[in-house]
C-alpha cells in the first residue's frame, strides 16, 4: 500500500514540474514585443483560448492596467483628440486611436503618471477619423434634430474593455 502512494506522488510531482515548465515557456513566448532579446511571437485567437487561466491573466493584466488608464484619461481630459483604445491580445499591444495623433506622447506620459504598472512599450497609436468629443457632438446634434436614431442596449462592460 504504501509503495502506491509513493508512485502517486511521484507522478503529482512530475506532472506539477511539466505544468510549470510549459507555463513558464507560455509565458516566456507571451513577452511583448521590444522586450530584450524576445522575438516578437503573435498568437493566434484559438491559442490564447487554449492557454490555462494562469497564463492568460499574464497575457491580459498589463494590457488592461493600459487600457483603463488611457480609456480613463481619453473619456474625460483627452476627449478632443482622443477616439478609442483597442486590446490586440494577439500581438500584445493596446491600440490607441487619436484624432490628433501628435498630441498621443503626451497623453502616453499622463497615463504613465497616473497608473502605476503602466508599460507605455505596450502601446501603438493608430490615426482616427474623429476625437470622441466629436462623435459625441455629431450623435447629440442629430438626436437634437429629430434625426431617427438607433440605440442598442451595450453588452460591454463600463470600462470599455470587451
Amino acid at each position: 500500500m504504501r509503495k502506491r502512494s509513493t508512485d502517486r506522488r511521484a507522478k503529482h510531482k512530475c506532472l506539477i514540474a511539466a505544468t510549470a515548465l510549459g507555463l513558464g515557456a507560455a509565458l516566456t513566448a507571451l513577452q511583448p514585443p521590444g522586450h530584450a532579446g524576445a522575438a516578437p511571437v503573435v498568437l493566434t485567437d484559438q491559442q490564447i483560448a487554449a492557454l490555462d487561466p494562469v497564463a492568460q491573466a499574464a497575457l491580459f493584466a498589463p494590457l488592461n492596467k493600459v487600457v483603463d488608464a488611457l480609456g480613463g484619461l481619453g473619456r474625460t481630459t483627452w476627449s478632443s483628440s482622443f477616439s478609442t483604445v483597442a486590446v490586440d491580445a494577439n500581438h500584445g499591444q493596446v491600440d490607441l486611436f487619436m484624432a490628433d495623433s501628435s498630441r498621443a506622447p503626451a497623453m502616453i506620459d499622463a497615463a504613465q503618471a497616473r497608473s502605476p504598472g503602466f508599460d507605455p512599450s505596450l502601446v501603438v497609436v493608430r490615426p482616427a477619423a474623429a476625437s470622441l468629443a466629436a462623435m459625441h457632438a455629431a450623435r447629440d446634434s442629430s438626436s437634437r434634430k429629430g434625426t431617427p436614431m438607433r440605440c442598442m442596449p451595450s453588452r460591454w462592460p463600463p470600462t470599455g474593455r470587451g
